[in-house]
């Protein structure tokens, strides 16, 4: 399991920390991907309200994840464990979506199935 951190902040990791990537991307340069990759004209103002967009990261991000069967996003401030043998031993992996709330999409923690109907189930909402 990789993790990606998209800033434009400067962050280095360990040479031994090898499943953890940070992508050097500013602000202007992801309002443009993301309303590229939307096409739609928008522009976020303030990094908080990112997280709006974290339904919309399997679209605006197909180019990072695409040789992943699976992506998702977390909180920053939670704690995660083992989570690749939590979704193995749960069979969580066969699942399209897994998120803590069962009847919509939310949270802090949700893992989509890397194809084109889970990365663009956000255009079915109705806000």
């Amino acid at each position: 399991m990789d993790f990606y951190f998209f800033t434009d902040q400067k962050i280095k990791f360990s040479k031994f920390i090898q499943n953890v990537f940070v992508v050097n991307l500013t602000f202007k340069a992801f309002n443009e991907l993301a309303c590229k990759k939307l096409n739609h004209s928008f522009v976020i103002h303030n990094a908080y309200k990112l997280c709006d967009l974290n339904p919309m990261y399997g679209l605006i991000l197909e180019d990072y994840i695409k040789s992943y069967s699976h992506w998702g996003y977390c909180d920053y401030d939670i704690i995660l464990g083992d989570v690749e043998k939590m979704l193995r031993i749960n069979n969580f992996i066969d699942y399209e979506i897994f998120c803590v709330q069962q009847l919509y999409a939310s949270g802090p923690f949700q893992i989509f199935k890397n194809e084109k109907k889970c990365n663009e189930l956000f255009k079915k909402s109705s806000s």
